[in-house]
C-alpha cells in the first residue's frame, strides 16, 4: 500500500471536517451548553483553525501557494472568504433553531481560527522550504 500525497489527504480531512463542524452545529440539540461560553469560543476557533490548516493543504497546490505579487496568494484569500461564508452561514441557519442561537462572536471566532490556521500552514511552508534549501 503506498501512501497518499499530503493533498489528497488534506482533501479528504477538510471535507470530512466540513461535514463534522455542519452535523455538530446543526445535529439535534439536547439540554444545556456543557462548556462555557468562552469554551464555545475555543471550540470555533479550533475547528476553523483545522479547516484553515486542511483547507490550504488540499485547495492550494504547491506551485500556486507561493506569494503573488500583493503579498497574498489568490487561493488563500478565497479559502479565507469561503470559510467566513460558511461560518456566517452555519450561524445564520443556527438562527432559526429555537434552541440556537445566531452569535457574531462565534463568527469573530471563526475569523481567528481560519487566520490561526492559515498562518500555521504559511509556517508549515516557510519551513519546508528552508529546510529544502539547507
Amino acid at each position: 500500500m503506498t501512501a497518499l500525497p499530503r493533498q489528497r489527504l488534506c482533501k479528504w480531512g477538510f471535507w470530512a471536517g466540513l461535514a463534522g463542524i455542519t452535523g455538530a452545529a446543526l445535529g439535534p440539540f439536547a439540554g444545556p451548553e456543557l462548556t462555557p461560553s468562552h469554551g464555545d469560543k475555543l471550540n470555533h476557533i479550533l475547528a476553523f483553525l483545522v479547516l484553515g490548516l486542511l483547507g490550504a493543504g488540499a485547495l492550494v497546490p504547491d506551485a500556486e501557494r507561493r506569494t503573488q505579487k500583493y503579498g497574498v496568494a489568490p487561493r488563500i484569500t478565497a479559502l479565507f472568504v469561503g470559510l467566513l461564508g460558511y461560518g456566517i452561514g452555519l450561524e445564520l441557519v443556527q438562527g432559526l433553531f429555537p434552541a440556537r442561537q445566531c452569535a457574531l462572536g462565534d463568527v469573530l471566532a471563526d475569523g481567528v481560527g481560519i487566520g490561526l490556521g492559515l498562518g500555521l500552514a504559511s509556517l508549515i511552508r516557510w519551513a519546508e522550504t528552508r529546510k529544502k534549501a539547507q
